[in-house]
């Protein structure tokens, strides 16, 4: 069988025109096997950080294990040491306990009065010095900014005492309110240990 030259350049176009598909199909299904190796690049950087990220949190998890059994052990520790104090406290008769509270009470009381009463007598004070001030400036012929500037210190000067004495007292009262509340609430839960 012979080929005419015709025929031979027919089956090279052919073959051409074939190749060119294939190398198109190729070149298609190349890159989307690169998508699918980027794709699984990602997410294998993905599982590496999650594993590590599962791999602090299961040592997070240790060191909270750890932490709560000492937890646990300390309030064991604090029951048995809390067991013989309830079982006096118990013991005692209920008009002792509520002479506790309202001794402390009373101390409250006493506090937020002597508290009033100190502010009442400063402002009484602070009172007596503006007008004194004003006497002794009003009747000299100063510069009126000077006067004004005294007045002003030594109005900021017992204003910071005030502040200062104020806070002390606050500091009690939130002391004894919170002494008061501590034995309130062992009272509360030795009442409802004798009832359980």
């Amino acid at each position: 069988m012979e080929l005419t030259f015709r025929q031979l350049d027919d089956y090279v176009n052919k073959w051409n025109a074939e190749l060119e598909a294939q190398e198109r199909v190729f070149l298609r299904q190349a890159g989307q096997v690169n998508a699918w190796d980027d794709t699984i690049r990602e997410n294998q950087k993905k599982i590496v950080d999650l594993s590590d990220y599962v791999e602090n949190l299961k040592a997070d998890q240790d060191r909270l294990n750890s932490e709560l059994d000492f937890i646990d052990t300390q309030q064991r520790e604090l029951e048995n040491l809390l067991f013989p104090l309830e079982t006096t406290v118990q013991q005692q008769p209920s008009s002792f306990r509520s002479q506790l509270i309202d001794k402390e009470r009373q101390q409250m009381y006493t506090n937020a009065c002597e508290l009033d009463v100190r502010l009442q007598q400063m402002c009484h004070d602070l009172t007596e010095v503006i007008e004194k001030l004003n006497k002794c400036y009003g009747s000299q012929n100063h510069n009126p900014m000077q006067q004004v500037t005294k007045i002003l210190n030594s109005h900021s000067e017992a204003l910071i005492w005030i502040d200062k004495n104020v806070e002390v007292l606050k500091r009690k009262v939130d002391s004894v309110v919170c002494q008061s509340e501590i034995k309130r609430n062992e009272q509360e839960h030795s009442l409802r240990l004798a009832f359980d």
